[in-house]
């Protein structure tokens, strides 16, 4: 049951509003969690400067998104079909996604 109500990006105002546009504008999207999290622009600010302090590490974006979809996959958050977060398709070929998802899957049934 959801407690907190998601934050609509065509609704959204100020800060909150600019905070949603950015997100918007780097993923083409805005995910349920960051919706979520606007509830408190604070938060939200929070949790963008902190991603965004963790971008420029040391793997490449490639592996940093086969290591969240197989975190999904161990949350048993990934259904049929790309990501629900929507950034696999930058770095990550449907080709790549399925391969890894089964080897993913192999290692954990064995």
């Amino acid at each position: 049951m959801q407690r907190l109500k998601n934050v609509e990006p065509e609704l959204a105002t100020g800060k909150v509003k600019e905070l949603l546009d950015a997100v918007s504008q780097r993923l083409g999207m805005v995910p349920n969690m960051m919706r979520t999290m606007a509830n408190a622009p604070a938060v939200l600010d929070g949790y963008l400067q902190l991603s965004g302090s963790l971008s420029p590490g040391t793997l490449p974006a490639k592996v940093r998104e086969q290591i969240a979809i197989a975190v999904a996959q161990a949350n048993n958050n990934l259904r049929r079909g790309p990501p629900p977060f929507g950034l696999a398709h930058s770095h990550n070929s449907n080709a790549e996604i399925t391969k890894h998802r089964g080897q993913f899957f192999l290692r954990r049934l064995n």
